[in-house]
């Protein structure tokens, strides 16, 4: 009788755990493709936007980790595990990471920073930000930084072609007076005189302006360094803003130039 009894505790454990798996493995199947939804809506082009989540199936339960730079995405994606009634430890990183300290905004601080796809110079070339460029830092790995361009590209940069700003610094930079160069191709000088070449700068570079005489701007680049730009080669950011032609003809004018 008793080994009867011991008998039937031991299948209803076994259906027990048997049905408790099946919920399991249901739950972790719903927060699988619940997490492939949210990236298809929030990121669907991992070019621009950044979702990495994945589900670890502990003795304590689900855990959500991985990254990501959408915390609206992960909010909607705990509203729907809430109202399915799955339960899931929230250990995501949230970028831009902690470990900055705050220097989570930079500038282009050369004439034209290669970005590139991965964190080494031998990666995939994912775009390019030409100097004076204001960034986003999401993240540090070794010496490169994830960072995201005015048009949404994610790609990584070397610390030689941005200069690392927090909130403060960035609000100073774009606030301040500036000039962009307009020449396809050309140097500041460490003087008016064109003797020594502080850098290289290409069409499109902005810089802050510090001063000007007849012939010359006096502008600063992101990392503070001072040089002269001829005026014949670059026009105060505003007045080159509020003239530009948008027609077929200048844009095909201008295309030609860079021939």
């Amino acid at each position: 009788m008793k080994r009867i009894l011991l008998t039937k505790a031991f299948v209803l454990i076994l259906i027990t755990l048997n049905n408790s798996c099946g919920v399991r493995m249901g739950q972790k199947k719903v927060l699988a493709s619940e997490i492939e939804q949210i990236k298809n809506t929030f990121a669907p082009d991992k070019r621009t936007a950044l979702f990495n989540i994945e589900v670890l199936d502990g003795p304590s339960g689900f855990t959500l980790i991985g990254e990501t730079n959408l915390p609206r995405a992960i909010d909607s994606l705990e509203a729907v595990l809430s109202e399915k009634g799955i339960v899931a430890t929230n250990e995501v990183n949230v970028l831009p990471a902690d470990n900055l300290e705050g220097m989570t905004k930079a500038v282009i601080n050369i004439s034209a920073a290669n970005l590139r796809s991965n964190p080494k110079h031998s990666a995939e070339l994912a775009t390019q930000a030409t100097l004076g460029t204001v960034v986003n830092v999401l993240k540090k790995e070794g010496d490169w930084y994830l960072i995201q361009t005015p048009d949404k590209y994610l790609a990584w940069v070397d610390p030689g072609g941005i200069q690392l700003m927090n909130n403060a610094e960035i609000t100073a930079w774009k606030s301040s007076e500036k000039i962009i160069y307009t020449n396809t191709y050309g140097h500041a000088f460490s003087s008016i005189d064109a003797e020594n070449r502080i850098s290289d700068i290409v069409a499109g570079s902005i810089l802050k302006l510090v001063g000007s005489d007849e012939s010359h701007f006096k502008i600063a680049f992101p990392d503070g360094r001072q040089a002269y730009i001829s005026k014949d080669e670059a026009q105060e950011y505003e007045t080159w803003l509020s003239s530009l032609d948008y027609t077929a003809n200048s844009l095909i004018e201008t295309s030609k130039t860079l021939m």
